[in-house]
């Protein structure tokens, strides 16, 4: 019985809540028996009085932090580095990391790769001398429990002992989490690492391209009668009248995910957010979104594009003809474009709200004095190309290229040296001199 250990964890609790809080939770340590009954007992008051904190960032920290397991974490995380480094895809350092462990200690979890998320299941350990709820559990101390307990205390084993090595060779920052454990109620105990692509993508672009899409949302906001309600992971879009949001934005989930999908899930159900949720790629939210009974699909791809020192040829063809939106009118004849493609999103009086941001510039293009294509950019340091459409009659005719172009020049000479699109015409973006960043997912719950 690890007595040390415990105490080290009631005085991480004392520092924080203080002494009253340290005996109320952990009581006398020294006097604790080495008895099922006893620690069954002592396991189950000590989990629910962490849980009476309402700290379940700081508590679970703090078991990963103080897990008794031990082990040369330096040294194994060194290794698993090294393999990695040396291994031509992720499932080849898979593989060759579990032979590793097997011949360094004789034991390994069983893995599954599943895109770059990996998932690792503790086998089952002896179910002698144990709790109703214990039974496979390796722990000493929970596997005496009789009752199903939170998840703070399984952050030692899995996050504290088995994703240590993984901060070592990847970095504080890697994503890690528990989706079941045995004494939470689960038939295992799982926990997912979410492992670095062997090719990375430019964060700086990637980072540049979610601002693109997050200040588009927040324009989408301006009218009267909008708001944007921001939560502590994710941010949406409410109207005082029809549905109550239109979009899903500005997510960052670095942990707990299966929490977050599963109150997304209760969000949409309840009708307090809407069933369209855009993100990029991330393996580890997509597998919680799908055990939550969300359907993925890729739609759309983020391009970028640098336009410092900007020059281009603006010739064109004379009937086609470029210009800002500045008039009521002009306006109106970009509106009804607009609304062949995405409907009826805004009423007239809303566009002019959105018309009269300060960083927003709507362009139209005409067709021999038809007008027949519109878009608009947006500008926050970088800026994004939204809402770009033209007539059926029209395309293949160049207007959205030299529109396009034409937005580039502009924002060119303000400057701004960066600039994306979230866009299923990629192929039209590219011939401009956009690249590719990554693809734009969007998530729906199959029955809301």
């Amino acid at each position: 019985m690890n007595k040390q250990w415990l105490s080290q964890l009631a005085d991480a609790v004392e520092t924080k809540y203080g002494k009253d809080a340290r005996e109320r939770i952990f009581g006398d340590i020294e006097s604790m028996v080495n008895k099922h009954e006893c620690l069954s007992d002592w396991f189950g008051k000590f989990t629910n009085s962490l849980d009476e904190l309402n700290d379940k960032d700081f508590l679970q920290k703090m078991m990963a932090n103080f897990c008794p397991c031990g082990g040369d974490y330096e040294k194994i995380g060194k290794a698993y580095r090294y393999i990695y480094d040396k291994s031509n895809s992720l499932a080849e350092f898979v593989d060759a990391q579990r032979q590793w462990h097997l011949d360094e200690y004789g034991d390994a979890d069983v893995m599954e790769l599943r895109g770059n998320v990996l998932y690792m299941t503790k086998p089952l350990g002896d179910s002698t001398d144990i709790g109703g709820c214990g039974k496979g559990c390796h722990c000493w101390l929970a596997k005496h429990t009789d009752t199903v307990v939170s998840d703070i205390f399984c952050h030692c084993c899995t996050i504290g002992h088995t994703g240590r090595p993984f901060q070592v060779a990847f970095g504080d920052d890697i994503k890690m989490e528990l989706v079941e454990s045995i004494v939470c109620g689960g038939n295992k105990c799982v926990m997912t690492i979410l492992l670095p692509e062997k090719e990375k993508v430019n964060i700086d672009d990637l980072t540049l391209c979610k601002h693109g899409f997050n200040i588009y949302c927040e324009m989408l906001a301006a009218p009267t009668g909008f708001e944007v309600v921001r939560e502590r992971n994710y941010s949406y879009i409410t109207r005082e009248t029809l549905r109550p949001t239109m979009v899903i934005f500005n997510v960052t989930v670095k942990k707990n995910h299966h929490e977050f999908a599963s109150n997304l899930t209760h969000l949409i159900k309840s009708e307090k957010v809407g069933n369209h949720y855009e993100l990029v790629k991330d393996d580890i939210l997509f597998e919680a979104l799908k055990n939550s009974g969300f359907s993925i699909s890729q739609e759309d791809s983020m391009l970028i594009m640098d336009i410092a020192d900007y020059g281009v040829d603006l010739s064109q063809d004379s009937k086609i003809n470029i210009s800002v939106v500045r008039t009521l009118e002009e306006l109106k004849h970009w509106t009804a474009i607009n609304r062949g493609y995405f409907g009826d999103l805004y009423t007239d009086e809303e566009w002019e709200e959105i018309h009269d941001q300060n960083n927003v510039t709507m362009y139209l293009a005409s067709s021999a004095s038809v007008p027949a294509a519109s878009m608009l950019t947006i500008t926050d340091g970088s800026a994004c190309i939204e809402l770009l459409h033209t007539l059926p009659d029209y395309r293949k005719k160049g207007l959205a290229s030299v529109m396009i172009k034409r937005a580039l020049s502009d924002l060119s000479a303000q400057g701004v040296s960066k600039v994306t699109v979230q866009t299923g015409a990629v192929d039209l973006f590219a011939k401009i001199g956009f690249s590719v960043v990554c693809d734009k997912y969007v998530a729906r719950l199959a029955s809301p």
